[in-house]
């Protein structure tokens, strides 16, 4: 029995993001390079003289890993060449055929509170494997991920959508593995922004002990890594499109004060027109807004203008009386 205690690290380069779901489904989908590298003692590394040149001049070498004596598994397959003796700090990294991962011990992370998670296949599964002098492998693979986003519209359109990725580790406890972010942790393509048309965007881990509560698992705390995306809704466009128009038909309604009371027509059109009007943008505004069973910051805002609008029709009335 081979007892593991294994620092793993994890990146992702974020490269696009595919749709923001609105009124049904608050999901996001990410196009990521998932990144993972780890130590592990018991991998040899091939050594020059292991290695031989075929007559095509092809290089192949063995990477072997030592379990608990038991035998040695073997992976060839792997491109590249160093050129004369390497000093002894130096450290060596060569490309290997990701057919070799299917005889080493690999990690089990898995994505918590996900919609969905999907690699990248064309002609087969876009991946690549280096192997390095100081027994450490790094698998870097394109995946897809649908993230669940928060669903709070209570500040609508002033509210901040989290959306959380959580990667776990299934089998293993605390002492047997640790989980981090790479140091270059997380990084984002600029022109993601340009895909966010509606949002302020800020993706960034959490740097934490390696460790999250597990609900009902034994043990209760689980190794993990998370990260974050905070989406601020950009709030220009419904400034000028419905705060703004509806704030000045108010005014413009309360402006009827100031004439005449015996210009009844003038007067009463000039109120009536702006109240339904407000009622018609209201009508509009909740048609474009999320679904929701409770109130809204926008439904506050529009209830007051119309409230605003009808008590000026009412004091022409109380005048009239």
């Amino acid at each position: 029995m081979v007892e593991l205690l294994l620092d793993r690290s994890m990146g992702a380069d974020l490269t696009r993001v595919g749709a923001v779901g609105e009124n049904r489904e608050k999901t996001v989908i990410l196009d990521t390079f998932f990144r993972v590298t780890w130590t592990d003692w018991r991998l040899n590394f091939p050594k020059k003289n292991e290695s031989h040149v075929e007559e095509n001049g092809d290089h192949e070498g063995d990477v072997k890993e030592n379990g608990d004596g038991e035998g040695d598994v073997k992976e060839n397959e792997y491109q590249g060449e160093t050129a004369g003796e390497p000093e002894e700090e130096e450290i060596i990294t060569i490309n290997v055929h990701p057919v070799i991962l299917e005889e080493l011990w690999l990690p089990d992370p898995y994505f918590f509170n996900v919609r969905s998670v999907r690699t990248v296949n064309i002609l087969k599964q876009v991946q690549g494997v280096l192997f390095s002098s100081d027994k450490s492998l790094f698998i870097s693979t394109v995946m897809k991920i649908e993230l669940d986003c928060s669903r709070a519209y209570s500040r609508y359109p002033f509210d901040v959508q989290e959306c959380w990725l959580d990667v776990f580790s299934y089998m293993y406890s605390l002492e047997e593995v640790r989980l981090g972010w790479l140091p270059s942790g997380l990084v984002v393509d600029p022109r993601v922004g340009n895909q966010l048309n509606n949002y302020e965007y800020e993706f960034r881990p959490i740097h934490g002990n390696g460790s999250c509560a597990c609900y009902q698992c034994i043990p209760a705390r689980a190794p993990c890594v998370q990260a974050i995306l905070v989406l601020t809704r950009k709030v220009l466009g419904h400034l000028l499109g419905t705060f703004l128009p509806s704030g000045l038909f108010v005014a413009v309604s309360w402006a009827s004060l100031f004439w005449p009371a015996d210009v009844i027509p003038g007067r009463t059109v000039l109120v009536i027109t702006s109240l339904l009007t407000l009622i018609s943008m209201h009508t509009a505004v909740r048609q474009i807004s999320p679904e929701t069973s409770y109130v809204k910051a926008v439904d506050v805002w529009m209830f007051m203008c119309i409230v605003l609008s009808l008590l000026t029709l009412f004091e022409y009335g109380v005048v009239l009386v």
